[in-house]
């Protein structure tokens, strides 16, 4: 239950940046700190972070980033 609030709270915050900035900004990068009450706090957003120092977290963004573009190139 927690995992799909703390997805609905970040693709919400998602749109709302693209929304209210003009821009498809296709993968973004959150940080979030959730207290021990559950509440969800966005430290810090990044559009198209480029490096990371994890592989697993290099490879998920590869994977994101190649699904948005095939996903651009069927619905635009």
């Amino acid at each position: 239950m927690f995992d799909n609030y703390l997805k609905t709270t970040l693709i919400y915050a998602a749109q709302t940046l693209e929304k209210e900035l003009n821009l498809q900004l296709g993968i973004l990068s959150l940080d979030v700190a959730v207290n021990k009450a559950g509440q969800i706090a966005i430290l810090e957003i990044n559009s198209k972070p480029a490096s990371f120092d994890e592989d697993e977290i290099r490879s998920q963004h590869f994977q994101y980033l190649t699904d948005y573009f095939l996903y651009m190139s069927i619905n635009n």
